[in-house]
C-alpha cells in the first residue's frame, strides 16, 4: 500500500497560505494562540486518519519516515505562524475584537437560583417539569448577566490595576443588580472574590518592592539561584516569568518547588513540551494562583523574527493571565457558592449532598489539577512505572504527592466551628469517601483512560493533547466522547474488518 503525505494532511494545510493563516487564526484565538497545543491537535488529527486508512503499523511508519512527515508538518505550523505574524506586523489583518458586542438586558429582580430549585422539590411531579423549565431559562439568564458584570470588573482591573477594592465592589454591586437579580449570598461571594484580588494585588506589588530585580525575585520565591535568563512582567494579579533555562521553567511549571526538589526527567519532559503555563500554587498564601511563565527557550525555536517573537510572547503571556483571573474570578466564585450551600443546608439528605459538593470542589482546587499532570508526566516514561501507588503513597511513608495530608484536619476543624460537634461523624465519613476512596477511583479511572489510548497506539503528545486542558473527573467522559466519534467515523467508512 502507497500512502503519500497528502493522504495524512489535515484538510487546512492543503490550502492557499491565505487560507492557512485564516483557519490557523481561528485556531490560535480558540485555544488562545498556544501554538504548541496546535501542533498536537495536528499530529492526533494525522493519527487518527491514519488508523482509519487501513494501513497496518509498519506501512504507517514507513510513510512516515519516506515523506519525512513530522519535520515537514512542524516546518508547516512554523510558517504559518510566522505568515500570520507578518500579516499582523503589516496592518493586514487585526485579531478578533476582545469587547462584548451585546450587553444584557436590564433586570432588577432578584433570583435566588437555591430557594428556587428547593420549592420546587416540594411540589408534585406532575407540576415540576414546567416549572423546572422557567427555572432554567431564568438561571440561564441570570448566568449571562454574571458573565457581563465578570467581565466588565475583568476590564476595569486591566485599565486601573490599582483600583481600591471598595470602589471595585461598588461597581460590581450595582452591575450585579441591575444585569443578573444577584442574591444577597452572591453579592456576598463578589464581595470576598474583590477582598481577595485586593490581597492579591497587594501581595504582588509588596513583593515586587522588595526584590525589584528580576534573579533575586525568582530566587526568593523558589529558593534557587535561576540557571538562566529570568524577565518578569507584572500584571494586574499575575507575576509572569519568562523563563530562558528549561529548568527554571520546569521549576514552575511542575509546581516541583512546593516540595522543595527539582523537576525530574518526565517532568521536564512533559514542561518541554509547553509554551506557558499558569499555576494554582505559591511559596506565599497570597499569591496563590498568581504565579504565570513562559518557556522562552522552547519558543525561540519557532524560527519568527523579533517582532513576531515579541507579539507571540504577548499573546502567550495574555493567555496565561487569562487562566489566573479566572481561577479568581470562575472557581472563586464556584467554590464560595458551594460553601454557601452548605452553611445553609438542613440537617440530613441535603446537607450531606452539599457536604459531598464542598469536598469535591475543595479536592479539585488542591489536589486534582496537580495530580493530573503527573498522570500525564509519568505517561511520557520508557520506563513502565506504577503511577497509582506513586501517587497515593502518604506523606510519612516518603510519598511525594499527598497533596491532601494537611487538608484533611484543616477542612475538619473549619467544619466543627460551622456547625459545632454534631457534624463530626458526617465530616469523617464524607473526608474519608471524598478524600481518600473517591480521590483513588479517580485516579485509578484517569490512568486506565491513559492507558487505554496509549494501548490503541495514540502517542504521548496524542494523549497529553487528549486530556491536558480537561479536569481530571472530566477525562472518562473525553474518551468515551473520542470512542463514540471514532467508532462512528469507522462505521461511516463501512470497514467491516476494522474492529474496536
Amino acid at each position: 500500500m502507497n500512502l503519500e503525505q497528502k493522504d495524512f494532511l489535515p484538510r487546512e494545510h492543503a490550502e492557499s497560505p491565505e487560507k492557512v493563516e485564516q483557519s490557523l487564526e481561528t485556531r490560535l484565538t480558540e485555544t488562545e494562540a498556544q501554538l504548541d497545543a496546535s501542533v498536537r491537535e495536528t499530529f492526533g488529527e494525522i493519527s487518527r486518519m491514519e488508523k482509519e486508512s487501513g494501513a497496518n503499523a509498519q506501512e504507517i511508519l514507513s510513510a512516515r519516515q519516506e515523506s519525512g512527515l513530522t519535520e515537514k508538518i512542524i516546518a508547516n505550523e512554523q510558517k504559518a505562524y510566522e505568515l500570520l505574524a507578518e500579516a499582523r506586523l503589516k496592518g493586514l489583518w487585526q485579531p478578533l475584537p476582545q469587547e462584548r458586542k451585546t450587553t444584557p438586558k436590564k433586570d432588577e429582580s432578584v433570583f435566588m437560583p437555591e430557594e428556587e430549585l428547593d420549592a420546587i422539590r416540594k411540589v408534585s411531579k406532575e407540576d415540576r417539569p414546567e416549572l423546572l423549565r422557567k427555572f432554567k431559562e431564568k438561571l440561564v439568564v441570570q448566568q449571562d448577566g454574571i458573565a457581563f458584570v465578570q467581565y466588565k470588573a475583568i476590564r476595569t482591573i486591566r485599565e486601573n490595576p490599582n483600583i481600591d477594592p471598595e470602589d471595585l465592589y461598588k461597581q460590581v454591586a450595582k452591575d450585579g443588580t441591575v444585569y443578573a437579580g444577584m442574591s444577597p449570598d452572591q453579592k456576598q461571594v463578589a464581595a470576598e472574590i474583590v477582598a481577595l484580588y485586593g490581597e492579591k494585588r497587594a501581595a504582588i506589588q509588596g513583593i515586587r518592592e522588595e526584590h525589584p530585580n528580576d534573579d533575586e525575585l525568582y530566587e526568593s520565591l523558589f529558593e534557587r539561584k535561576p540557571k538562566g535568563k529570568i524577565e518578569i512582567v507584572e500584571g494586574p494579579i499575575t507575576l509572569y516569568f519568562r523563563c530562558d533555562n528549561p529548568d527554571d521553567y520546569a521549576l514552575i511549571f511542575t509546581q516541583s518547588f512546593v516540595n522543595g526538589r527539582e523537576a525530574r526527567k518526565e517532568e521536564m519532559e512533559m514542561a518541554g513540551r509547553s509554551g506557558g503555563v499558569s499555576i494554582g500554587s505559591a511559596p506565599i498564601i497570597n499569591l496563590q494562583g498568581c504565579i504565570t511563565a513562559e518557556n522562552t527557550s522552547r519558543i525561540r525555536k519557532n524560527g519568527l523574527s523579533k517582532e513576531g517573537l515579541q507579539e507571540y510572547q504577548e499573546e502567550i503571556r495574555a493567555h496565561e493571565e487569562q487562566h489566573a483571573i479566572r481561577r479568581l474570578f470562575e472557581k472563586q466564585l464556584g467554590d464560595r457558592m458551594q460553601w454557601i450551600r452548605l452553611r445553609d443546608s438542613e440537617p440530613g439528605e441535603s446537607r450531606d449532598l452539599a457536604l459531598k459538593a464542598y469536598l469535591r470542589a475543595r479536592r479539585g482546587m488542591i489536589a486534582d489539577e496537580r495530580a493530573a499532570d503527573e498522570i500525564l508526566a509519568y505517561s511520557t516514561q520508557q520506563t513502565p512505572t506504577d503511577t497509582f501507588a506513586t501517587l497515593t503513597r502518604k506523606k510519612e511513608k516518603g510519598g511525594l504527592y499527598d497533596y491532601l495530608a494537611e487538608e484533611k484536619e484543616k477542612v475538619l476543624g473549619e467544619l466543627l466551628r460551622m456547625f459545632g460537634e454534631e457534624i463530626r461523624p458526617l465530616a469523617l465519613k464524607e473526608i474519608q469517601e471524598i478524600y481518600e476512596d473517591d480521590y483513588k477511583n479517580l485516579l485509578r479511572d484517569a490512568i486506565d483512560m491513559v492507558k487505554y489510548f496509549q494501548g490503541k497506539g495514540y502517542a504521548p503528545d496524542e494523549v497529553i493533547a487528549l486530556f491536558i486542558r480537561e479536569p481530571l473527573s472530566r477525562w472518562r467522559k473525553v474518551a468515551k466522547r473520542i470512542y463514540t466519534e471514532r467508532k462512528s467515523r469507522l462505521n461511516t467508512k463501512q470497514h467491516p474488518e476494522t474492529k474496536e
